[in-house]
């Protein structure tokens, strides 16, 4: 019955240590993946916030009259 002298158990637990690696490396790749969209909302909330700051900052210098000042912050609010 064992015709390869006990390579046949050798092959099956090699072949069950691959599946082991291809398991944890699937699962921390969707744990990565997760981590990353759930910061890139974080980062646009910030740049949400870094260009409302800009567009005070330009309304405040006198840069862009309330008019225009208004219509742009609509636009930033309706994104």
């Amino acid at each position: 019955m064992m015709r390869f002298g006990g390579f046949g158990m050798v092959f099956g637990a090699l072949f069950w240590v691959l599946v082991l690696f291809l398991a944890i490396a699937f699962g921390a790749w969707v744990f990565k993946s997760l981590l990353a969209r759930s910061g890139s909302s974080s980062s646009t909330v910030e740049q949400d916030r870094g260009a409302r700051r800009i567009l005070d900052e330009r309304y405040a210098r006198g840069e862009i009259n309330r008019e225009e000042y208004e219509v742009m912050k609509k636009d930033l609010t309706d994104r």
